[in-house]
């Protein structure tokens, strides 16, 4: 249709993982389209898009942001609500911003620390500081990493990040 959002003469406007689907366009009148589009396809191959699920969310900075028309989308007969953020692959990305919430993967990756607190992973008697940063390596650092690797993440947002896994370094090795 050549609709959806294009880098060069590449189209790139339906980034697609098994079942999590996002379209990108520049142009609000080229949603509805889109969304007739991404329904008739999912009818044809019998499966169903979730109007509850689907969320629109205008992703430019407010400060450049277009207006949306005063109008609503549908997908299929019922209304798709317009949000302010939503979850595209486990991240969640917030209207305004060209980054997931990286608070986010620090609080799973948090998380997966603490599952291990209770087999070791602490500094005072705990498994050896070795084997604890294997450990940490395999289930914390991929929690705390997912899904940047398609961005760019900002210096703010790699200090967050940074810190945190110096503190969980310092942690295990009981030190201050």
């Amino acid at each position: 249709s050549d609709l959806g959002m294009h880098i060069g003469t590449t189209f790139v406007g339906s980034p697609t993982c098994a079942d999590d689907i996002t379209l990108i366009t520049e142009y609000p009148e080229q949603i509805q389209p889109l969304l007739d589009i991404a329904q008739e396809y999912a009818q044809n191959h019998r499966y169903e898009l979730h109007p509850t699920k689907s969320t629109i969310t205008c992703m430019v900075h407010q400060k450049r942001a277009y207006n949306m028309p005063d109008r609503s989308w549908v997908l299929g007969d019922k209304d798709v609500t317009i949000s302010e953020e939503f979850t595209h692959l486990g991240l969640n990305w917030k209207s305004g911003k060209n980054m997931p919430d990286v608070q986010a993967n620090i609080k799973k990756a948090r998380r997966a620390a603490y599952m291990f607190l209770r087999v070791g992973l602490h500094g005072n008697d705990g498994i050896d500081p070795p084997a604890a940063h294997k450990v940490i390596q395999t289930y914390v650092t991929p929690r705390l990493l997912h899904g940047l690797e398609a961005t760019v993440p900002s210096s703010k947002e790699i200090k967050l990040m940074d810190g945190f896994y110096k503190r969980l370094l310092r942690q295990i090795q009981a030190l201050p």
